[in-house]
């Protein structure tokens, strides 16, 4: 019995205090993290040993005794509830070292210190964080109205070239009407010759243009009381080659100044050719 109890304890003093090999290095049964590895430890704790059985004891060194307690089992209970004590306390004099105990001297005013500068931060934090809201909300609102100019911007980038498409063509018209003009005036040059050769000068004075005012107001009155002329009389004075000539001056001009001085001849054969067609 004696032998018996003596290879017991032999069995679980061997597993107290045997060297944390590698296959239990993360199963909390050593201090591996806080181990210290000082001159008053033994040597044998210290040795290096390059081939551990750690990993194949359990099936080579087999319980032959069912129904007593693991010794193997109990000792290594015991070294984690070792280590769970031995890092709890050292936790705790980490905690002591740095952060000190509120019953010294100086630590409470440290502790009054940090309390006021925490409120502090946090009072910053709050005037930050409803700032931050405003801010959100102008900014929305800048946006917004961002977005809103752009669109209206489009809308007078649309009507510009839309006024500008409308312009081209007016001067296509207004050409198409000098030519329309021209050959009136040629057709009206005629028309007068073979007036004054059939002896009809009240006609003729009636359709000759006329500069001085005066003169013209008087052919006028001629015209409306004594030769009593026809509608078509006074059409063909009104309708007359200068007048249409300054009023196409009249609205290129306009047209300068509001869009700048880009002349309109530049584009002007291109978008001819384009409406023609």
């Amino acid at each position: 019995k004696y032998a018996y109890n003596f290879g017991i304890n032999k069995l679980y003093q061997g597993e107290y205090y045997r060297r944390n090999s590698f296959p239990y290095c993360k199963d909390r049964t050593h201090d591996n993290i806080y181990e210290d590895l000082s001159e008053l430890k033994e040597k044998s704790s210290r040795l290096y040993r390059c081939n551990s059985s750690s990993a194949v004891q359990n099936i080579v060194e087999k319980w032959d005794l069912p129904f007593d307690p693991s010794v193997v089992r109990i000792a290594r209970d015991l070294l984690r509830m070792k280590y769970d004590i031995q890092a709890q306390q050292h936790i705790q004099e980490m905690d002591e070292h740095y952060m000190g105990k509120l019953n010294k001297e100086g630590t409470v005013g440290q502790y009054s210190k940090f309390n006021e500068r925490y409120k502090r931060l946090q009072e910053l934090y709050k005037k930050y964080s409803d700032g931050a809201k405003v801010f959100e909300g102008r900014f929305e609102d800048i946006d917004n109205k961002q977005q809103l100019l752009l669109h209206e911007m489009q809308e007078l980038n649309s009507l510009s070239s839309r006024l500008k498409y409308d312009m081209r063509i007016l001067e296509v018209r207004v050409r198409d009407i000098e030519s329309s003009v021209a050959q009136f005036d040629s057709k009206l040059i005629g028309l007068k010759s073979s007036l004054q050769g059939q002896g009809k000068t009240g006609i003729c004075s009636a359709i000759d243009p006329k500069s001085d005012k005066d003169e013209y107001d008087r052919c006028v009155n001629d015209l409306m009381t004594t030769n009593n002329p026809t509608y078509e009389a006074l059409c063909l004075k009104m309708l007359s080659r200068r007048y249409f000539k300054d009023l196409k001056n009249d609205t290129v001009g306009w047209f300068r100044w509001l869009f700048g001085n880009n002349s309109l001849h530049n584009n002007a054969s291109e978008d001819d050719r384009g409406i023609r067609v």
